[in-house]
This record gives C-alpha cells, sequence and structure tokens, in this order.
C-alpha cells in the first residue's frame, strides 16, 4: 500500500486532519525509512555475526544522534548510500578485530571531547534557535556522559559487544558532527 493511500485512508476516517496532511505524510516516510535502516543494520548484523553489537550500535548511535546533530544528505538515496556504507564500515570493523580495550578506549576519549565541543550542529533542514541549542547541547552532553560511563565500566569488566558498539558509535557521530560543522561553515 502507497504511503499516500494509507494517509488518505487515515484522513477519511478522521484520524489525522487534512491541515496535517503534510506534517503526517514526512512523518510516515521517515519512519519508513528508519525502519528500513534499522533492518538493514540486523540483517548486516546477522550476516556477519555481529548481531549484539550491531544492536547496540544502533540504539547508542540512534540516541546521541537525534541531538547531535551533524551531516544530512541532501537526497534520500544518497543517504541510504552513505547508511549502508556506514553500516557494513561499522559491522566489518567489529569482524576485523580492531576493537580491542586500548582502541576502544582511544577512540572513545577523542571522539568524546571533539563533540564535546562542538555539539550541537544544526543542518539546513533543521536549524537551531539559541534556546534549541542550549536544550539539545544539554541532552546530547548528558546523553554522551552515559555512555563513556557504561563504555568504561564495559571496558573493565572486558563486555566487547558493548564497548566497542559505543566507541564505533562515537567515532561515526563524531564524524557526522565534524562533516556537518564544516558543510556549515562552507556554506556561510
Amino acid at each position: 500500500m502507497k504511503i499516500e493511500k494509507l494517509l488518505q485512508i487515515l484522513i477519511e476516517k478522521n484520524l489525522v486532519e487534512v491541515s496535517d496532511r503534510e506534517l503526517v505524510l514526512f512523518g510516515l516516510k521517515q519512519s519508513i525509512y528508519l525502519l528500513i535502516n534499522i533492518l538493514i543494520i540486523l540483517f548486516f548484523g546477522c550476516i556477519f555475526g555481529e548481531f549484539g553489537k550491531s544492536i547496540c550500535f544502533l540504539i547508542a548511535f540512534s540516541i546521541l544522534r537525534s541531538y547531535a546533530g551533524g551531516y544530512h544528505c541532501t537526497t534520500i538515496i544518497r543517504c541510504y548510500l552513505i547508511s549502508i556504507f556506514i553500516i557494513l564500515f561499522v559491522i566489518l570493523s567489529f569482524k576485523s578485530g580492531i576493537w580491542n580495550r586500548v582502541t576502544a578506549l582511544c577512540t572513545i576519549m577523542t571522539s568524546s571531547i571533539i563533540l564535546f565541543v562542538i555539539v550541537p550542529v544544526d543542518n539546513k533542514n533543521h536549524r537551531l534557535n539559541t534556546k534549541e541549542r542550549k536544550i539539545f547541547r544539554k541532552k546530547t552532553l548528558f546523553i554522551l556522559l552515559l555512555e563513556i560511563i557504561l563504555s568504561f565500566f564495559a571496558i573493565l569488566i572486558k563486555f566487547a559487544v558493548t564497548y566497542e558498539a559505543i566507541a564505533a558509535n562515537l567515532l561515526i557521530t563524531m564524524l557526522l558532527v565534524v562533516a556537518g560543522y564544516f558543510q556549515n561553515r562552507l556554506k556561510k
């Protein structure tokens, strides 16, 4: 069933106001894109035998990235291609064994410092006013602190599923935030 047809049914059943049509349509499309990305991550996690780390990465990344902001693609196709590349990179990094405790700790510390300095980073699709910037910064730093504490604890008890996933999450989030930061600077 097409999204537009589903939306029309919701409008006809008075579950959605006609005036909210565009907003609901956007929300439905974003939900489908999110679901597809989740399924891709879980699929590749299963294929490469890294299901637990994939789930942990997905949770940590989704929570942190939603407030940290950063680079966003201009088209859905580009977004999917970059997302698939990132997902494959992360899962193959788990498979390669590069995430020992020292590498994870160094990545966590370096990425966290950079994120601490520049978050949140808005983009052309979602500009932040001063009040939103403060709120997003507080939330981002709180989430970042929780992930740092959780990863340090995981490193201490040698629970690789958690510290590898959080290290990969912080690295990817940091790269996307820095890319968004420079993208904003170049457009000014």
